[in-house]
């Protein structure tokens, strides 16, 4: 059984995939900053940026399979999402496919992150962290959207950038959630990727 707490290198790993998917660039840059402090090397991140990437273009290929077939349109097999892998990458694949909006991928990746030995508090933990950043993207886009705001600064990510990207904000004002959702519902560290 793994541990249950995940450290603070592996929840930046997912939140930059959260983040990637849920394509909201102040969020990604401010965890990958956090990630490179909290130990993260190249290759880790990398591999979290490649695999939100891989889980986005797999989330539009479903949906758009299911458009197809309401349409009338014969439809091929829906290829697999990025091929399974440890632990620590799929709780990053189960945060992006929530904060990309996909059922499919997430039911797949869930799956996926319990075969490798993900408890059901890691897997809720990902979900947590990928809510939280799904909220301030949208915050962002809507603040963009804002006519006033987009004549006063172009509406440029430097412009919607804040220090920090605003999930934990978000997590406090999420009802029934505590201020820490990592904190509350961790995951394992030294996870194999």
């Amino acid at each position: 059984m793994p541990a249950e707490e995940l450290d603070r290198r592996e929840k930046e790993l997912i939140s930059i995939a959260a983040s990637v998917a849920a394509g909201c660039q102040p969020c990604t840059a401010h965890h990958v900053r956090e990630a490179r402090e909290a130990g993260a090397s190249a290759s880790d991140l990398r591999l979290a940026v490649d695999d939100a990437l891989c889980v986005r273009r797999n989330s539009t290929d479903v949906i758009a399979l299911h458009a197809a077939s309401l349409l009338g349109d014969e439809v091929p097999a829906r290829a697999a999402c990025c091929g399974e892998k440890g632990i620590l990458r799929e709780l990053a694949s189960v945060a992006a496919a929530f904060a990309v909006n996909c059922p499919v991928n997430l039911a797949d990746h869930t799956a996926a992150a319990r075969r490798a030995g993900a408890s059901e508090r890691q897997v809720q933990t990902a979900i947590g962290m990928a809510r939280s950043i799904k909220r301030v993207a949208a915050s962002h886009v809507e603040d963009a959207a804002d006519p006033s705001l987009a004549a006063a600064d172009s509406g440029t990510a430097e412009a919607l950038a804040t220090p920090g990207c605003g999930c934990a904000a978000a997590r406090t004002a999420v009802a029934g959630e505590s201020p820490d959702v990592e904190a509350a519902a961790g995951a394992p560290t030294g996870m194999a990727r």
